[in-house]
């Protein structure tokens, strides 16, 4: 169904606070602290960083550009929203940046991508359609080949062969779409 957008944004924030308070082992926003510290703090951890003392804390997404645009890809306090029209990649690119994350990285392809946990929520379609995708995307097959069963028996190798990969993903999904708000 619809959703106002004020209905939407309440959900969105309690949801927000939520995922923070558990990120953050109980302590969440809504307190209020000297933003003093926090400046020291920031001063030394880029200063540290600066000498070499210390690695940013930053996973690389696995885009080269992206990463170059981000400071490196996503900072351990980052959230990310990707928006766009209908159809413009937002699923494929968040698809793309969690594999590149989450999947075990064959030795012989040069990316330097920590192996980390990747938690996936999707509101548009289902667990079955986004690994139909992983796997397509991983072994270079046409999604509408996929969704329609025309693989011929090389293009069906590849998928048993990268889904055998993404067995071993540190990847989880939530495809939870009901976001009626309870009283």
């Amino acid at each position: 169904g619809a959703y106002d957008i004020p209905d939407y944004r309440a959900y969105r924030a309690e949801k927000l606070r939520e995922l923070a308070k558990k990120a953050h082992g109980g302590t969440g926003p809504g307190q209020l602290e000297r933003l003093a510290p926090s400046i020291t703090a920031s001063m030394s951890d880029a200063q540290q960083r600066r000498a070499g003392d210390i690695v940013a804390r930053v996973t690389p997404t696995g885009y080269a550009m992206l990463d170059q645009k981000t400071g490196g890809g996503i900072s351990d306090e980052d959230l990310w929203v990707l928006a766009g029209r209908p159809g413009s990649g937002k699923t494929s690119l968040a698809l793309g940046i969690a594999n590149n994350i989450s999947v075990p990285i064959a030795p012989e392809i040069d990316l330097s991508v920590p192996e980390l946990g990747v938690a996936l929520f999707e509101l548009e379609m289902p667990k079955a359609q986004i690994s139909g995708r992983l796997i397509c995307m991983n072994a270079g097959i046409p999604f509408e080949a996929w969704r329609s069963g025309r693989l011929n028996d090389d293009q069906w190798s590849a998928a048993g062969q990268h889904a055998s990969r993404l067995l071993q993903s540190n990847m989880w999904i939530d495809d939870t779409t009901d976001l009626s708000m309870s009283a």
